[in-house]
């Protein structure tokens, strides 16, 4: 198999490096994330401390992030029907867009963009599968 010439940011590059970076907590126990457009307020958490809280939030990020992680590498293996990886890139699009999360936003954002072209790149790769498939069933 080649080397894909559009490598998406693996889930591992955009969860690198120190969450206060992406967040802050106030003195009143909010949480914001921190983006190249700005600060959102993406939640609190009650009751617990601002590193807590703020890990909390780091988490929500973490898994959206492995989801995207996840997604390229069934693509790029030839696992995934075309039709729906992209359905799946839609629904990580709204859920990146929707994300109360702390992270690099940007990256992960960045990294779904670049998935529907990876589809595209891999297809072949999923029709050769499949095709193997076939011709291992036709020879039973």
């Amino acid at each position: 198999m080649e080397t894909p010439s559009i490598a998406p940011n693996p889930a591992a590059a955009v969860l690198i490096g120190d969450p206060a970076k992406f967040g802050r907590v106030d003195e009143n126990g909010t949480v914001y994330v921190t983006t190249s457009t700005g600060e959102k307020m993406v939640g609190s958490y009650p009751g617990k401390t601002p590193e807590e809280a703020l890990a909390y939030f780091v988490r929500k990020f973490e898994v959206v992030a492995s989801e995207v992680a996840l997604l390229a590498a069934r693509i790029i293996s030839g696992a995934m029907v075309p039709h729906d990886a992209h359905q799946a890139v839609s629904k990580l699009k709204n859920q990146i867009e929707n994300l109360n999360g702390v992270g690099n936003l940007d990256a992960l954002k960045s990294s779904i963009e670049q998935i529907p072209a990876l589809i595209d790149e891999h297809k072949s790769a999923y029709e050769a599968k499949k095709a193997a498939e076939a011709a291992a069933k036709a020879e039973k």
